[in-house]
């Protein structure tokens, strides 16, 4: 598994055939990864040449959230978990002048241990929707009853009739299966099925890290960026009594003192 830049993201799309599903309460398929503007969107994008990408709303912070978020498209698509690649989607809130920023349509801040609890479910019903369309659009070209089909390494697989597809092969096909699948009657895996979920997997940022590669908010320069210190009071419940703002700002480096 690897991290996807978003250039990366939008060029590896360029000439394939993709299926794109929204990550939500209520996947749909999408006429594209990217919004009017460019950015890229919440989903996961199937391409006819096998690759898989990922792209979520929330950072990860060291926390694992990506590899988590992986885990979860991985069970519910019965997916190696190494042929997904994760792109951050950029940020679609605003600021105003004073800099504070305020989120678009979805949140994408993370805090307070919610970032896989605000994912769970979303990402658990557009995968499962995926499999479903995967399935469906196998059924539709063997001429056999979905019911008849399971999926299992990245394939619809007919055990009966002893046959599979891949999903790379499944895609232009299932692309139309999104007007007879509805999204509401594609139901997760439950948990005695769970092959991935709660298992130990790598982080799938550690090489980047241990290479010194920027991934974090720690990393971002800007021209004319001041960095911040907060100086905490040494006893519990203390609150600031005075300072000496003079003898502060004279200090090297320092440019203000709030």
């Amino acid at each position: 598994m690897k991290h996807l830049s978003r250039r990366g993201f939008l060029k590896s799309a360029a000439g394939t055939t993709a299926l794109v599903i929204s990550i939500g309460a209520t996947p749909i398929v999408l006429a594209s990864d990217a919004d009017n503007s460019g950015n890229v969107s919440p989903c996961i994008r199937f391409d006819s040449n096998g690759q898989i990408f990922l792209c979520v709303p929330i950072p990860d912070m060291g926390q694992g959230t990506f590899t988590a978020a992986a885990q979860i498209i991985a069970e519910e698509l019965d997916l190696d978990l190494t042929t997904t690649s994760i792109e951050m989607m950029t940020f679609q809130g605003h600021a105003d002048a004073s800099g504070m920023a305020t989120e678009g349509p979805m949140p994408q801040g993370a805090g307070g241990s919610l970032s896989i609890m605000t994912l769970w479910g979303p990402l658990r019903r557009s995968a499962a929707y995926a499999r479903e369309l995967f399935i469906y659009a196998a059924a539709s070209q063997w001429g056999v009853p979905s019911k008849q089909l399971t999926t299992t390494n990245g394939m619809v697989v007919d055990r009966r009739n002893k046959k599979e597809l891949a999903y790379k092969d499944l895609v232009a096909r299932t692309r139309a299966a999104q007007y007879t699948v509805v999204p509401e009657s594609a139901k997760p895996k439950a948990r005695k099925s769970y092959t991935q979920i709660g298992k130990d997997q790598p982080n799938i940022h550690a090489h980047d890290i241990v290479t010194g590669k920027p991934l974090f908010g720690i990393d971002v320069e800007i021209p004319g960026m001041l960095h911040a210190a907060i100086r905490r009071c040494p006893n519990l419940n203390g609150s600031l009594v005075s300072y000496d703002r003079e003898a502060l700002v004279s200090m090297p480096g320092v440019r203000h003192v709030v």
